[in-house]
């Protein structure tokens, strides 16, 4: 890397991080919202001063990495599950899990 590009890189380091921060604010109110995350959602009004090619590369990594949280986390309660003993209440759980129906209220009416 020549001196000019590692300027460059040094220079657009902080604000590609403030965006990746108000991305991830939005991207969070999306999955409490949708149940999911969306690597389309509008992020030209962010105040950054990056260019929108990189606003929108940024919420691709977000939106990877949030995905990649989610399923970890999914797969460790798939663990805790496996330990339970009642086997209709499991497999219920389970399938809300595999699905991402943690904020669907008709499904879990069905549980009581």
């Amino acid at each position: 890397m020549n001196p000019g590009k590692e300027e460059t890189a040094l220079r657009l380091f902080s604000p590609y991080q403030d965006a990746m921060e108000e991305i991830q604010k939005l991207q969070w109110r999306s999955f409490y919202e949708t149940g999911r995350f969306n690597k389309n959602i509008d992020i030209k009004f962010l105040g950054t001063k990056i260019s929108a090619r990189f606003k929108q590369t940024a919420q691709y990594q977000v939106v990877g990495v949030l995905n990649s949280f989610i399923e970890n986390r999914k797969n460790e309660f798939v663990k805790i599950i496996q330990s339970y003993k009642f086997k209709e209440d499991k497999i219920k759980l389970l399938f809300i899990n595999k699905y991402g129906l943690w904020f669907n209220s008709m499904v879990w009416m069905d549980l009581e």
